[in-house]
């Protein structure tokens, strides 16, 4: 299925190839984390002309992490690439596990290009329901474990309280624009 799946990826001409240096440049990311992300394997360049490029996915992969550092994600604070380690081995059980339940539930009983069609598509909608569940989640982790925190570093309850669990706060446009959403990359780290 190699090149069949997911042939999107690499058709996007708005989107160029660049060097780690570029990168660096483009994100505010270092060297050294760019490298870490290599060697946890989350990011996966190419070899072209004897030149190592990564493409979109990885790209944007480090525009976000250039996010998060602004926000406050900061190395004095101890925060590190190598702290996706626990990402990408969850997710990898979690792919390996869908994808054997697929399998088993799919085979037979539908072609090839359907089966390509349904994980293409279904990628992106599985991934904004598991957004949603995540950050679910994290609204009652951060309501566990705020008592630890002094009161002056606390924002207003209504901010991870019952209010922020309301059906309008997590989708306030509805679940057609989050998905269309979704599928442009709205968000800050887009290309």
């Amino acid at each position: 299925m190699d090149g069949r799946l997911f042939r999107n990826l690499t058709e996007n001409p708005n989107v160029r190839p660049m060097t780690a240096e570029a990168l660096c440049r483009r994100t505010g990311v270092s060297p050294e984390e760019i490298r870490t992300f290599e060697q946890i394997r989350i990011l996966h360049p190419i070899q072209k002309d004897k030149r190592k490029l990564f493409e979109e996915d990885d790209i944007l992969f480090v525009e976000c992490y250039g996010e998060l550092r602004k926000i406050g994600y900061r190395r004095d604070l101890d925060f590190h690439p190598s702290a996706f380690i626990l990402h990408r081995d969850f997710l990898e059980r979690l792919v390996e596990e869908e994808g054997r339940i697929l399998v088993s539930q799919v085979s037979g009983k539908v072609s090839l290009e359907q089966l390509i069609r349904m994980v293409e598509e279904g990628t992106a909608i599985s991934n904004l329901m598991m957004g949603l569940i995540r950050k679910r989640l994290i609204v009652e982790t951060v309501g566990k474990y705020a008592a630890e925190f002094p009161s002056e570093a606390l924002p207003p309850p209504s901010s991870f309280g019952h209010a922020a669990t309301t059906a309008e706060t997590l989708n306030p446009a509805g679940p057609d624009v989050r998905l269309r959403r979704a599928k442009k990359r709205d968000h800050p780290c887009q290309l």
